[in-house]
């Protein structure tokens, strides 16, 4: 037994893994992507949330790569043209506004078809990818801003 066998009772382990639990529930927020990706979980299946979630963590590596090697280069580069961003952001997502709420809802999509081939698969993988893009430029612009 390692160290001092009264540390290592099951009471405390119990309370660490509560503790633990507790902790990770409170970091690892739930945004729109995790949202997204549950929602295709429930209604698809595992193997395809899998994948929304694997497109979704490549685009966060491919981010997190970027940021690290060329991060303060892009900056300075794309102050110029932070306003012009701003605008372009602002009317796409009022572009997807009006045309979410003038679009009548349809209850089938490509992610709910209920096919469950390779095919869905990488069509979740893609469409994980695209959102996460969009967000990402959307967070881009604002983290430009002066």
């Amino acid at each position: 037994m390692l160290g001092r066998p009264w540390l290592w009772s099951a009471n405390l382990l119990s309370a660490f893994l509560i503790g633990a639990a507790a902790g990770y529930a409170i970091a690892i927020p739930v945004g729109p992507i995790a949202l997204l990706i549950v929602r295709t979980g429930l209604r698809r299946g595992f193997g395809i949330a899998a994948a929304a979630g694997a497109g979704t963590a490549t685009v966060d590596l491919v981010y997190a790569v970027t940021a690290v090697v060329v991060g303060s280069a892009v900056t300075s580069a794309l102050a110029a043209v932070v306003a012009p961003m701003r605008l372009a952001a602002a009317a796409v997502l009022i572009y997807l506004a009006v045309r979410g709420l003038m679009r009548p809802r349809r209850t089938s999509s490509a992610l709910d078809s209920g096919d469950d081939s390779s095919a869905g698969s990488r069509l979740a993988f893609a469409v994980g990818s695209a959102i996460l893009i969009g967000f990402a430029l959307k967070i881009a612009s604002d983290a430009l801003a002066p």
